[in-house]
């Protein structure tokens, strides 16, 4: 297992840095298209949801992606003071269920769990 960090301010215009990070892993483990969707919709939301629970507040969010074999795993914390509440919508939920095979919110940050096919 390899593990890749990444730490960015908690904005909008940085979520798509996790996006990339995580498609770039999901090419290299030989995902396919939709796979790497699925996966990008899916940090997309969670790292999201921690951009909206601080609400331009100075804050920021340190992601680690653990690659196995055949899957990627994501942790992300929000480094914020205080620690917000976050908690998703019922869209954001049938989102991420849709999409990742695993994914948590606590009062720290987000987990996701994505594995390929086949």
């Amino acid at each position: 297992m390899a593990e890749v960090t990444l730490s960015v301010p908690a904005t909008y215009r940085h979520v798509a840095l996790c996006r990339i990070a995580a498609a770039s892993l999901a090419v290299e483990l030989g995902f396919d298209v939709d796979e790497i969707d699925d996966l990008r919709m899916g940090v997309n939301e969670l790292v999201a949801l921690l951009v909206d629970a601080v609400d331009g507040a100075e804050a920021r969010i340190d992601v680690v992606f653990t690659v196995g074999d055949d899957s990627i795993e994501m942790r992300a914390e929000l480094v914020s003071e205080p620690a917000p509440v976050v908690e998703p919508d019922a869209i954001a939920r049938r989102v991420l269920d849709a999409v990742v095979d695993r994914w948590s919110l606590d009062d720290t940050g987000a987990v996701l769990a994505k594995r390929r096919r086949g």
